[in-house]
């Protein structure tokens, strides 16, 4: 006599499940950390794709300052009065109103999130006065006159940036205004005696010190440390200033005390610090910085489904023998540079 069959799923129908599983758990942890990115990005209005460079926001301070001083800029540096001027209609002709002041308000609030959004709205201006004034109106002319001189000021313009930081946290507005600051003390011109050496990298050859990038394994001077503040790639004030002190230690490394470029090192550190030291302490040292999301990949059978920078989170299955269940662990590494 037969005993009862058991019916056991087969090899195919087992993979099949799994599969589903790994699938749908999968979704669920994209979709999780998707809902988590949306929140972070409610939370933190000002993270954005593209952040305003300190070069940036000091092109657009200077290019308003200039504006604003420029006598053309008269009857654009207040909103329309319609009724002062005389120009009842003005607010059913012109629909989006902009001026000089308004301009400079949304800049020191920080609504300005790329140089171009500030462009646009100086455009929006002089369009608002050709639109409204007839071509040979005294106010038209202003206009054109000021638009010809702001033509001018965008040639001075910095390169476009898309800040792509290593870091994991972005200095707040403050700590890089003090860096900034310190950088412009020590490049000062009655520094001139002491500062000459170390604005540019070392120029071995010209200097007669052929052996220097033999000695100095990792250079630093005021400019190159200028452009990483430029570009965020400091990610707190204590990184900037240990550039400042590599650049004073490889002087010392390489030049005898006797040496006038290594005086020349110390008295300038000197300035650095009397600065820092003044300076710093008035700035809260409990700003935090602003967290960057990042995408993740998830790793499946040698594939990745989404794409990252620098942060990488693996997807690890393991099976439990002992009761069929499938685990999936994501865990937050660094890759390699």
């Amino acid at each position: 006599m037969l005993g009862n069959s058991v019916c056991l799923p087969s090899p195919a129908s087992m993979e099949t499940e799994a599969t589903s599983t790994i699938n749908s758990t999968i979704n669920s942890t994209i979709n999780s950390t998707e809902q988590q990115h949306q929140q972070r990005k409610f939370n933190n209005n000002n993270v954005s794709k593209t952040i305003l460079s300190p070069a940036d926001k000091r092109f657009i301070s200077s290019t308003l300052s200039s504006l604003k001083k420029n006598k053309h800029s008269l009857y654009f540096r207040e909103p329309v009065d319609p009724i002062a001027l005389n120009c009842p209609d003005y607010f059913d002709i012109i629909k989006q109103p902009m001026d000089l002041s308004t301009v400079q308000s949304k800049f020191n609030n920080d609504q300005y999130k790329t140089v171009d959004a500030f462009i646009d709205d100086i455009r929006l201006i002089l369009d608002n006065c050709h639109k409204y004034n007839n071509p040979h109106d005294f106010v038209a002319q202003s206009g054109k006159k000021l638009e010809e001189v702001f033509d001018r000021l965008l040639l001075k313009r910095p390169s476009s940036t898309i800040i792509v930081t290593d870091s994991d946290e972005l200095m707040s507005d403050d700590k890089i205004r003090l860096c900034n600051n310190a950088l412009i003390e020590m490049n000062k011109k009655k520094y001139d005696r002491i500062n000459w050496a170390f604005k540019q990298p070392v120029d071995a050859s010209a200097w007669g010190a052929t052996d220097y990038y033999d000695i100095i394994k990792n250079p630093m001077d005021l400019s190159t440390i200028e452009q990483k503040l430029n570009e965020l790639k400091y990610g707190n004030e204590d990184e900037f200033v240990a550039d400042v002190r590599l650049m004073f230690q490889n002087c010392y490394t390489y030049n005898a005390p006797t040496h006038p470029v290594h005086q020349n090192a110390k008295a300038l550190e000197k300035v650095f610090d009397t600065y820092w030291k003044k300076k710093a302490h008035k700035t809260s040292s409990s700003s935090k910085g602003v967290c960057l999301y990042t995408y993740i990949y998830i790793y499946m059978f040698g594939g990745y489904i989404t794409k990252t920078k620098k942060n990488i989170c693996e997807c690890i299955i393991d099976s439990v023998a002992n009761d069929g269940i499938l685990k999936i662990k994501l865990i937050s590494k660094k890759t390699s540079s």
